[in-house]
């Protein structure tokens, strides 16, 4: 569940977990119905309500434009070779990705927040 509304009416906010709740039988395949949800609040909700549910931060990563990017300009910067499939690694996303550090400041950034909610 997200929540990217302000809200400010108690009902509409117990409203809304409550739809987290609702039963689905075989969601993920037979016999496997679904036992948790997750909530994903990025307008101070839960503060607001004075709701302190444990949570868990999020990570972050490269999006897919900067991995390609980051590829690309592999690519460029390669000593010419005519290995093709040198080639096809030096371009592959997965590879780039794979191989660059996580990020320095990914846990300095303030991200959403999510809560796990038992049924």
């Amino acid at each position: 569940m997200v929540f990217f509304k302000v809200l400010r009416a108690e009902s509409k906010f117990w409203q809304m977990i409550g739809r987290g709740t609702r039963l689905c039988p075989d969601l993920y395949g037979p016999g496997e119905d679904k036992r948790n949800f997750y909530v994903f609040h990025l307008c101070g909700n839960l503060e607001f309500f004075s709701q302190d549910l444990p949570g868990t931060q999020g990570s972050l990563q490269k999006s897919l434009a900067e991995r390609l990017f980051e590829a690309r300009l592999g690519v460029l910067t390669a000593p010419p070779t005519s290995d093709v499939s040198a080639r096809v690694a030096a371009i592959s996303p997965t590879s780039a990705a794979a191989s660059s550090p996580t990020r320095a400041y990914s846990s300095t950034l303030p991200g959403p927040s999510t809560t796990e909610l038992p049924r």
